[in-house]
C-alpha cells in the first residue's frame, strides 16, 4: 500500500490542535480576537514559514490591533491608503501588524505573507513589487494549503491585483518546473519577473 506524506506544517497543526484541545484550539473559521491565539498563530506561521527554508534572523514583535488602528498606523506612517489586514514595518521599530477579527485560517496566512516581508529585507531588498507581494502571497499560500486551509488558499489565485495575485500565479507556474526551492532561490536573486 503507497503510504501519503503528511505536510509538516499540518504536522505541527495536528501537534497543537492535541496538546491545546482542552485550552480551546481555534477553528479555522473562527474571529481571531484574543492575544494569546494571536500569538500562538504567529509561532505557527513561524515555523510553517521555517518548513518551507525561509529562516528569520531575529523575532519581529506582532502588533495585534483593531482594523481602524492597523489603517491609522499604516497611513500615518507613509503607508499607502487602502484596507489592508496587515503589515510589516522594517525599521523604527521592526514589527508585523495584523488586524483582530479575521478568521484563524485568514489570521495565520496575513502573519505568514508579512513574514516572508521581513525575510524579504535582509534576503531580497530591491525587488520589484510584483515579485516581493507576489512571493509573499506564495509563501501564504503555501502555508495555507500546508495547514489544511485549502479552499482559503485556492482563494488567493482568483482573488487581487496583477502583484498578489498576478505574482502568486507566475510563482506557482515557475513551481512546476524549478520546484519549491528554485521558487525560493529565484526570489531570492531576481529584482524582478
Amino acid at each position: 500500500a503507497m503510504r501519503t506524506r503528511t505536510p509538516i506544517c499540518l504536522q505541527v497543526i495536528l501537534l497543537l490542535v492535541a496538546v491545546t484541545s482542552t485550552a480551546g484550539a481555534i477553528a479555522p473559521d473562527q474571529p481571531v480576537t484574543r492575544e494569546d491565539d494571536a500569538q500562538s498563530l504567529y509561532a505557527q506561521a513561524r515555523r510553517c514559514i521555517g518548513a518551507l527554508g525561509l529562516t528569520l534572523k531575529r523575532e519581529v514583535p506582532l502588533k495585534f490591533r483593531t482594523r481602524d488602528e492597523v489603517s491609522v498606523e499604516n497611513n500615518g506612517r507613509g503607508g499607502r491608503a487602502m484596507e489592508l489586514d496587515g503589515f510589516y514595518r522594517p525599521y523604527n521599530p521592526e514589527e508585523i501588524w495584523v488586524v483582530s477579527g479575521l478568521s484563524a485560517a485568514r489570521t495565520l496566512g496575513v502573519m505568514a505573507h508579512e513574514m516572508t516581508h521581513c525575510w524579504q529585507s535582509d534576503n531580497a531588498p530591491l525587488q520589484d513589487r510584483k515579485l516581493t507581494e507576489g512571493f509573499a502571497r506564495w509563501v501564504q499560500y503555501h502555508v495555507m494549503l500546508d495547514a489544511g486551509y485549502t479552499a482559503e488558499a485556492t482563494s488567493l489565485t482568483r482573488h487581487g491585483d496583477d502583484d498578489y495575485r498576478g505574482g502568486l500565479l507566475a510563482l506557482l507556474e515557475m513551481e512546476k518546473q524549478r520546484g519549491v526551492q528554485g521558487v525560493i532561490e529565484f526570489a531570492r536573486t531576481a529584482p524582478r519577473f
